[in-house]
């Protein structure tokens, strides 16, 4: 992409801007179209610049007094001074043509100002001045003036057509409302404008996101960012030229942090000569390279329309019935009620401080001034397996939608994200549900509540005012630092994260312990009945056992009974090259059984989970791929191998977790085989009882009496 950057006098003195069409800028400084200030002149340097040399003269830009004076040769020296460090990592041609002696610039002044000299009279005659009026007085006709008189690098930006002009404001205004919330590439802008039945606004679109921009409805952003620019404005003026040369030519040697301006990642960027804005070094991020190439050059336009704060209308009467309603275990009500009220005192915090803002500088800095200033609030709900989260965020669901706020449920697998629609349609039948994955239809489509995996919120900004993430220690959302930015990036200032899990980080664990995370545990199932205890058999590893062509007795019968009662029986392996053997083994041991395996390496694996959820399949041997997001009625779980260094604490209580979900079989059995007791194991093992504990002493456990009758 490539811009012009220009200087733009106002009654608060000179500032720097950057354009994709310059003629929208005149329009809006200098024909009083800019809603805080009026321009009264504007320099606009004639020279196309690549997007990422432009914003970095952009943000160091250093107005002067002497600018009041300066005529084009002032102007062209300023220019050539600020250019001179980007220039380091363009091709030689491209360098010689932003060498002083080739810059040009057009110095435009408003209608009603008074010619500064006699040199601006003479300009004004040229044909860019006559489009820069036009621009001013809205043209009524496509411009047919001969162009011989403009620069090159303006030839064919002739005068907008009226029809333009005139529906300049309410077109931009569509674009940054389709766009609200997102962070797309160029090429997605397109496609989801013809998406959205907009497709009349493409071939304008430099002109309307430019209008968008000046109005504060849009940003604009390069693919990547220099991060040690920053420091530069902290310097003293007379510095900050030789420093960033010298940050430029760090380019060459890796030495200066760059990021991807979508995702945010420093590493994988590779770097490679670019035929579109002529660098040695254009860099491509490959972290994100799934979902569309981001550049150096690419252009990234930031949707920044807010809805209103409604909340003053959708005052809630009752927030107990509000609860009630949805027939939660005492558990579940409880953990919601404390979510929603740690909602409600961000909600009230955020409201103080608009408030403060608006009584301090006015109503119109609370629209973006303020958002940057809210603090967006983090709850976790630490709920057992099997404890019905997705039941317990259905009154955060609503009361955010009743506050006129969006929801965004992210989890890291598509089968989740197809599972929960269904479910969260039959909840709010009257709101739209969006649903976003790989190969998704619904892309581009605008929801009440957007379902999504953690890949697709990459094209979302301060979107939804209610970020829930599940399963945020499941693979891939654990231990990535891009979708962890991704998601913190989607969530809206002043918003609220609810992180809902059965085994949260040891570092989420250690600041609930320290006070710094509000949470909710939920320390029992639906059913009231304790969490299965896992039970210990000491045995030879899979591989002995698999050398040995022989499994312990004491295993072969533990299964036998397994079987015997009508159980499933989930055998849990670290390896995918033992799925296979140990099916034949086990099919010799356990004759008349039909025993199966499945991996991620299986791609048949979701018939298998159908056949296995039918009972067709009754023992299915498997790895960490189903350790979670399955749920088959009267399990029981064997876990060989269970002190191998891929089980952590966290797997090991997933895969237990798969035992006693069903009300008719709370009490399943869950094995944990292996040569030795390892800490990973200890510490499951006391996590499944601290939870236990818990359930008990808050009263949320049935009685004996009570939960024999219910399993009779």
């Amino acid at each position: 992409m490539q811009v012009r950057i220009y200087a733009v006098r106002t009654e608060y003195g000179w500032h720097s801007g950057i354009t994709v069409d310059w003629r929208v800028d005149v329009r809006f400084w200098l024909a009083g179209e800019g809603s805080l200030s009026r321009g009264s002149k504007l320099v606009v340097l004639h020279q196309q610049l690549p997007i990422q040399v432009g914003i970095a003269v952009l943000e160091h830009f250093m107005p002067s007094e002497a600018m009041e004076r300066w005529g084009e040769q002032g102007w062209v020296r300023y220019f050539a001074d600020i250019l001179s460090p980007c220039v380091e990592v363009l091709e030689e041609e491209a360098k010689r043509r932003l060498m002083q002696e080739h810059l040009a610039v057009a110095i435009i002044e408003a209608p009603y100002s008074e010619p500064t000299s006699k040199l601006f009279v003479m300009e004004k005659q040229k044909p860019m001045y006559r489009v820069a009026e036009q621009s001013i007085a809205y043209a009524t006709t496509q411009w047919d003036t001969d162009q011989s008189g403009l620069p090159a690098s303006f030839l064919g930006e002739g005068v907008l057509q009226a029809e333009v002009w005139s529906a300049m404001h309410a077109d931009a205004y569509r674009i940054a409302y389709e766009i609200r919330g997102r962070l797309l590439l160029e090429e997605e802008l397109i496609q989801l404008l013809r998406d959205a039945g907009a497709e009349h606004l493409i071939a304008s679109r430099y002109s309307l996101i430019q209008w968008g921009w000046l109005h504060g409805w849009l940003e604009l952003r390069a693919g990547m960012s220099l991060t040690r620019l920053d420091d530069v404005g902290k310097l003293p003026n007379a510095s900050r030229i030789s420093q960033l040369k010298r940050v430029m030519r760090s380019l060459y040697k890796a030495s200066v942090t760059i990021c991807c301006g979508r995702c945010g990642s420093s590493e994988g960027l590779s770097s490679s000569s670019c035929s579109t804005c002529h660098s040695v070094q254009c860099w491509t991020c490959t972290q994100c390279l799934n979902v569309g190439r981001c550049r150096s050059c690419a252009i990234l336009i930031a949707g920044k329309l807010y809805r209103g704060d409604d909340s003053a209308a959708a005052l809630i009467s009752n927030r107990e019935e509000q609860l009630e309603k949805w027939g939660l275990a005492p558990a579940q009500l409880e953990a919601s009620r404390q979510a929603l009220d740690y909602i409600d005192g961000v909600r009230a915090k955020n409201q103080d401080a608009r408030q403060t803002e608006m009584n301090t500088f006015g109503r119109r800095s609370t629209v973006q001034g303020t958002r940057r200033n809210l603090r967006k609030g983090a709850f976790l709900l630490w709920a057992v397996t099997g404890a019905g989260k997705t039941e317990m965020i259905f009154p955060l669901v609503e009361d955010t939608l009743l506050h006129g706020g969006r929801v965004l449920i992210a989890t890291p697998r598509r089968d989740v994200v197809l599972e929960l629609k269904p479910r969260i349609e039959k909840a709010f039948p009257a709101q739209k549900v969006v649903t976003l994955y790989g190969g998704s239809p619904e892309r581009w489509r605008d929801g009440d509540i957007t379902i999504a995996t953690t890949h697709q919120l990459i094209r979302f900004e301060e979107a939804f005012e209610l970020a829930i993430i599940d399963e945020l220690d499941a693979f891939p959302y654990h231990n990535d630092p891009m979708l962890q930015r991704t998601a913190e990036r989607a969530c809206m200032p002043g918003g609220v994260f609810v992180y809902l899990s059965a085994t949260p980080p040891e570092a989420m664990q250690q600041d609930v312990r320290r006070g710094k995370l509000s949470h909710a545990r939920v320390p029992v199932r639906f059913h009231r009945h304790p969490l299965p205890i896992p039970m210990r058999i000491t045995m030879p590893s899979v591989a002995q056992c698999l050398s040995a062509h022989g499994l312990p007795a004491i295993l072969l019968a533990r299964m036998n009974y397994s079987v015997r009662r009508g159980a499933q029986l989930f055998v849990f392996l670290s390896r995918i090259r033992q799925v296979d053997p140990l099916v034949r083994l086990l099919r010799e041991r356990i004759p008349g059984v039909h025993i199966d395996g499945t991996s991620a390496a299986d791609e048949s694996r979701g018939d298998k989970v159908i056949q296995f959820r039918e009972r067709n399949i009754r023992v299915l041997v498997t790895t960490t791929i189903l350790e979670r997001g399955v749920t088959v009625p009267m399990s029981d779980v064997f876990i060989l191998d269970a002190d191998d260094r891929l089980f952590d604490a966290a797997s090991l209580v997933q895969m237990a977790g798969r035992a006693g979900r069903s009300k008719d079989d709370p009490a399943g059995l869950v094995v944990f085989g292996s040569p030795q007791w390892n800490r990973s194991q200890r510490s499951a093992v006391r996590q499944i009882r601290d939870m236990n504990r818990i359930a008990a002493r808050k009263g949320y456990l049935l009685s004996g009496a009570d939960r024999r009758q219910r399993i009779g």
